[in-house]
């Protein structure tokens, strides 16, 4: 199974190390727009099951084609950039999995354009 993380600071390193570690993944794509971050932690804790890749995640049709063929998409970026990775991961039917959703502030109109991607 392919996995894609996206965000490679403190819980992208600690994502990716387990992820790299389940008997089920066989990949595991670490993305960052900081493409030497993502290097270091793929080479760090990827098991050589990692690969490092550059992306914005805001841009959809490019975080969607970085994670095609991925059963699970897991988002460890900016909380103000979830509903473009959902986004993605709706394109490419992968699972999705959020590690930044707030619901005070500012977050509040972000929760509310992921909720909005559910159909009817």
């Amino acid at each position: 199974m392919k996995v894609t993380v996206l965000g490679a600071g403190e819980q992208g390193h600690v994502l990716t190390y387990w992820m790299a570690r389940h008997p089920q993944v066989t990949e595991v794509i670490v993305a960052d727009w900081n493409k030497e971050r993502a290097d270091e932690v793929a080479a760090r804790v990827g098991a050589n099951k990692a690969k490092a890749a550059q992306v914005d995640a805001r841009d959809v049709e490019q975080t969607a084609a970085l994670a095609e063929g991925s059963r699970l998409i897991i988002n460890a970026v900016m909380p103000e950039w979830c509903h473009y990775v959902m986004q993605a991961a709706l394109k490419t039917k992968a699972h999705y999995q959020d590690m930044s959703t707030g619901i005070s502030g500012a977050l509040v109109d972000e929760v509310a354009k992921q909720l909005a991607l559910d159909e009817p």
